[in-house]
């Protein structure tokens, strides 16, 4: 889904799309000023783990935003 995101949208040039490890992210402290997570923390094998990095990886004033969408 992400190789295909830029074809699909116009991506601003301060957005960018990655995978990596969620419970082991390589960025610095503060890296970002919006985490953005959508249904993946029930599949993450350590999700408390997760979290904690992705608030590690937000700025102080950042957000993170890990909405869970479900169809009723």
């Amino acid at each position: 889904m992400i190789e295909a995101l830029p074809r699909k949208i116009s991506v601003p040039n301060n957005v960018r799309f990655s995978v990596e490890n969620a419970p082991d992210l390589p960025f610095t402290e503060a890296s970002f000023d919006a985490v953005i997570i959508t249904n993946a923390l029930h599949i993450i094998p350590n999700p408390a783990k997760s979290i904690i990095e992705f608030i590690r990886g937000t700025e102080t004033a950042g957000l993170l935003i890990a909405p869970y969408l479900c169809a009723s």
